[in-house]
């Protein structure tokens, strides 16, 4: 492998561009025309994973469990970015919680999903649960 790819491979791989258009999220790539569309309610995750020389990429974890990484950016921008498109990510339905935990020292996403119903008691595990923050 030469050096040129290494570098692609290392740190400009990836999309540059995300975009929510109607229902939904475009990954622009380097390459024009290179482009990843997902339904945004196949989105089941978004995250900051660290990268090379203090840089992060974002990462968006498709329901199908496939992974669309970004390229190498600074972690403020990559925060922020995260930030903005879990806020346009689609509520989950009433009735329905979605916890995530990002586990220290782990860059996976753990995303879990149950009904609670609105009678739950005091002791059932739904309200334990959405008493979590």
């Amino acid at each position: 492998m030469g050096p040129v790819v290494m570098v692609y491979a290392s740190s400009l791989s990836g999309f540059y561009d995300a975009r929510i258009e109607g229902t939904m999220v475009r990954l622009h790539y380097l390459f024009p025309g290179v482009v990843a569309e997902i339904p945004i309610g196949e989105v089941t995750g978004v995250s900051a994973i660290p990268a090379i020389r203090g840089r992060q990429r974002l990462q968006i974890v498709a329901r199908s469990g496939r992974r669309f990484e970004s390229a190498t950016w600074h972690p403020a921008a990559i925060a922020q970015s995260a930030a903005r498109l879990k806020e346009l990510l689609p509520k989950p339905a009433p009735g329905r919680l979605r916890v995530q935990n990002i586990l220290s020292g782990c860059s996976d996403l753990v995303t879990i999903s149950m009904w609670c119903p609105a009678s739950a008691g005091p002791r059932d595990p739904c309200r334990a649960i959405q008493s979590i923050d």
